[in-house]
């Protein structure tokens, strides 16, 4: 019996490779001469592929910046990359002064800013569609500056589940984690389509939905505000506020902060709401339903990092098995729920549940909302507005971090909406969950086509994408 019948016998998943191969990746661990990526691989060394470095794109890599304890320039981190925006976990900032010093490290409109450590993340990708002022970290590269290949299309193919499997037996390990380096990023094998174009299309389409989605929230936010007199609200400059010890007995608070005159205002508007107010326990559902941790069921979890909140949606990317899951994984999650986090560190994380999956199971540290009085996504607009998100940060007591807890947040006032007004809401919401949706089915579609290319033909892939 041959080896290779052996191989074929035992139905192993054996690659062989000559020894020149060896020495000319310099690697020797088994997951880089996989039989998926040894396959993947050859394909893309075929006449219709080239290296990042022949397309002639320009790396740009930066030290680590110099933070600023300001909320001015926005820094991109590893952990901002997202494929459909950057996400605001752990946000840094830079000074103006800072920006105005650093030209080749800010962000230009059409860049491609690549995750380079972590693994399970290091693959991440975003686009940069605006002139919005951001710097990027160490952490990330920017591709910019393209001559023979167009950005939107390389960006697809970044996002591939091709490019994954690339990525995931590139990166070195450096000192005490994992990187990619731009020398690795040169290396990388892109093929050339001749349907750039389409995808490129695709791609600015999906980012035109993703602003009208933003633009539609904003539109419900809006009403609120107008609904409550409050669009236009500047806080008072007052900075005296006189209580009696009853009102201090009451609250158990003896923080300057707590009783800030602002605050006095904002109630004095929602009290004066026509159609009166009451107390959130009595118009929102604040769910205690905990999961049943069975044995090997597999489940999403939803922490803080997951929550986008610019763009008030759950990005959870890994199933965890119950056995594995954290000890703050408590909560049953369910469609139309909103996530509320305690935390005053992130009072900004507020998002909507907006899919039928039943294996959800959120942290603890969030608040979980239910209809009562108002909509699902009435909810969601109240909790993500500043009113409720200054409310949550003023609340918060010392614990094992600084949160609010059940207590103090059942006993928030809230204005009784108007039915009309909350129809409203839901209906620009709901346009709104189908702009981003849409937003993300045409980067889906054009992943899908360089996908289909790579692994069969490029007629396929031209008439899935006239499909």
């Amino acid at each position: 019996m041959t080896f290779q019948q052996y191989i074929q016998q035992k139905n192993l998943d054996i690659s062989i490779v000559n020894l020149e191969d060896l020495e000319n990746h310099n690697r020797f661990d088994s997951e880089f001469y996989a039989v998926d990526i040894l396959w993947l691989r050859n394909k893309l060394k075929s006449n219709w592929s080239k290296k990042l470095l022949d397309y002639k794109v320009n790396i740009k890599r930066w030290i680590n910046p110099n933070y600023s304890e300001n909320w001015e320039i926005k820094v991109l981190r590893s952990v901002n990359i997202r494929e459909n925006g950057f996400s605001d976990t752990r946000q840094d900032f830079i000074s103006f002064e800072t920006y105005d010093s650093i030209n080749n490290w800010k962000t230009k409109k059409q860049d491609i800013l690549l995750n380079v450590t972590w693994v399970g993340t290091l693959w991440r990708s975003s686009f940069v569609f605006d002139d919005e002022k951001y710097v990027f970290s160490q952490d990330v590269v920017a591709l910019r500056n393209f001559k023979d290949i167009l950005p939107e299309f390389l960006f697809t193919y970044l996002n591939s589940s091709l490019w994954q499997k690339q990525i995931n037996v590139l990166y070195k390990w450096s000192s005490w984690q994992i990187h990619l380096y731009p020398d690795d990023i040169e290396e990388i094998l892109v093929p050339l389509v001749s349907f750039q174009t389409q995808i490129a299309n695709l791609v600015q389409e999906s980012f035109k939905q993703k602003e009208l989605s933003k633009k539609l929230y904003l539109e419900a936010e809006n009403l609120l505000l107008s609904e409550l007199w409050l669009e236009n609200y500047k806080p008072t400059e007052k900075n005296i506020s006189i209580k009696d010890s009853e009102e201090v007995d009451i609250f158990w608070r003896f923080d300057a902060e707590y009783f800030q005159p602002k605050y006095d205002e904002i109630f004095e508007k929602v009290k004066n709401y026509k159609w009166w107010y009451d107390t959130l326990e009595n118009l929102i559902t604040i769910s205690n339903e905990k999961i049943k941790k069975e044995q090997d069921k597999t489940f999403k979890y939803i922490e803080l990092a997951d929550i986008n909140a610019s763009l008030w949606v759950v990005n959870v990317e890994n199933e965890i098995l119950s056995q594995e899951l954290p000890s703050r994984a408590q909560m049953k999650i369910k469609i139309w729920d909103v996530l509320v986090s305690s935390l005053a560190g992130s009072a900004d994380k507020v998002a909507i549940i907006i899919n039928e999956d039943k294996n959800l199971v959120a942290s603890t540290w969030f608040f979980v909302l239910r209809s009562k009085f108002f909509n699902p996504e009435t909810n969601l607009i109240l909790m993500k507005s500043w009113i409720y998100k200054d409310m949550l940060i003023r609340s918060a007591r010392w614990m094992i971090m600084e949160a609010t807890n059940k207590e103090d947040f059942s006993k928030f006032i809230l204005p009784k909406i108007d039915i009309k007004i909350q129809e409203k809401i839901a209906e620009l919401v709901k346009e709104s969950h189908k702009s981003l949706d849409l937003s993300k089915q045409l980067l889906e579609k054009a992943k899908k086509s360089v996908e289909i290319f790579i692994e069969e033909d490029e007629e396929k892939a031209g008439k899935f994408l006239e499909s």
